[in-house]
């Protein structure tokens, strides 16, 4: 089991870009005067995800946009290094006891990254987005113990109808710590429907995806929901479950909650998230 609380400092926040449209798109159903600095911005956003906002002249079709970030990380973790969690296995009348070098060791991981997309658009509502994300982050108080992490996305993103919408997308990723090597790639399909209740707006995703790893492939069960609140609060609560895969520890659920507000004109996010993975043989013992 592995517990991540995370305290980051992104460059907008929480919603995604679909959920900050909608709560524009009907914030400004219920004014009866728009400013122009607020319909640009509209157009903006609009644009950003193949709309045509209110320039309906101005076809999108056939353009693509680029943007990049480069992001802190202050995280804590209690295995940065990939250990062994506990010093000791008790199997039947045997004790195992690992080098200390091995254990887990836990505290805080500081770095950076940085991010770059890029979308190409093909229709309204639909477009292909590219991603690229690396980071490096090290523990202070463990000799700058190295965490590295890279990720590559490619999706197709479409427009449904109404607030609908359909994802297919393909992701790579790969992670390096001092006692684990690894990269995966997932497949997967979504559902994302937007909708609001009374004063808050939401964003619901369901999604199953296929983890392609180095030692198995499984079946996961995706579903999220990010919510805008009238405070100002962004909040996203993911869940996934994946298939028992036989002989093998692999994941077993996965549970993430996050919490963003602007402070003195700053968005500041909290992260907190909790993996379990479960399986596995050792002395042809589970």
């Amino acid at each position: 089991m592995v517990v991540y609380l995370i305290l980051v400092f992104p460059q907008a926040g929480l919603a995604s870009e679909r959920l900050e449209l909608y709560f524009l798109s009907e914030s400004l159903k219920t004014r009866t005067v728009a400013l122009i600095d607020e319909v640009d911005y509209f157009n903006k956003k609009s644009r950003l995800l193949g709309f045509e906002g209110m320039e309906t002249d101005n076809p999108l079709k056939g353009t693509s946009s680029v943007s990049k970030a480069f992001f802190p990380i202050f995280e804590y973790s209690n295995n940065i290094n990939a250990g062994n969690l506990s010093q000791t296995i008790q199997i039947g009348d045997f004790t195992f006891v690992s080098d200390e070098e091995s254990t887990a060791k836990s505290g805080m991981v500081v770095g950076g990254g940085f991010s770059l997309r890029r979308k190409d658009f093909y229709g309204r509502g639909r477009y292909f987005d590219i991603g690229l994300k690396a980071s490096l982050a090290g523990a202070p108080q463990h000799d700058w113990l190295k965490v590295s992490n890279q990720s590559i996305s490619l999706c197709s993103k479409n427009h449904v109808k109404q607030w609908t919408f359909f994802n297919a997308c393909l992701d790579w990723g790969h992670n390096k710590r001092q006692f684990s090597d690894t990269s995966s790639s997932v497949i997967s399909t979504s559902v994302t429907r937007l909708f609001s209740l009374q004063k808050t707006f939401h964003e619901s995703e369901i999604a199953i995806q296929y983890l392609i790893g180095e030692d198995y492939e499984q079946t996961q069960l995706f579903s999220r929901i990010s919510s805008l609140f009238p405070d100002g609060y962004k909040t996203k609560v993911g869940l996934k479950f994946g298939e028992d895969i036989n002989d093998l520890i692999a994941l077993k659920y996965s549970i993430n909650f996050d919490v963003s507000k602007r402070f003195n004109k700053k968005p500041i996010e909290l992260s907190l998230s909790q993996t379990v993975h479960d399986g596995g043989l050792f002395l042809a013992m589970p």
